[in-house]
């Protein structure tokens, strides 16, 4: 039950960032058209997800046997290693997509964002190894 509170504080706070977001827009706050165009997408986007998320959590919370049941599957230590399972092989995959970015951007003479995707694969792993240090020494 404690999830579904935190889920239903966070989608309120999407739905109050985006209300937020519109009225910005709304007051001609930004004076950049694109810029403007921007946050009231955003601002839409945020309303109506928090508006749906909000209802789903309402109702989640007056039914707390399916909460509880939920809860218990999201916890079950077969679906824990299948999730993390398919996270590493997802980010496996990723960093090939992004190092071929950097090779077709490089190709392309885009030597900026060649050096940038360059860079973000870099940090990538190299947080990725620093975590897997800290889980080897942990576990």
């Amino acid at each position: 039950m404690n999830q579904v509170k935190k889920d239903l504080m966070f989608s309120v706070g999407g739905l109050i960032a985006g209300i937020i977001m519109i009225a910005i827009f709304l007051l001609g706050v930004i004076a950049e058209k694109m810029s403007a165009s921007m946050v009231m997408g955003m601002g839409i986007g945020l309303t109506s997800v928090g508006v749906g998320l909000t209802f789903l959590n309402l109702k989640a919370i007056k039914n707390p046997e399916k909460v509880e049941e939920v809860e218990i599957n999201s916890n079950d230590e077969r679906n824990i290693l299948v999730r993390e399972k398919t996270s590493a092989k997802s980010y496996s995959i990723f960093i090939y997509v992004e190092i071929g970015l950097v090779f077709i951007t490089a190709l392309l003479s885009y030597k900026e964002v060649s050096l940038l995707l360059l860079a973000l694969v870099f940090a990538k792993l190299v947080v990725w190894f620093l975590l897997c240090i800290k889980n080897l020494n942990k576990y």
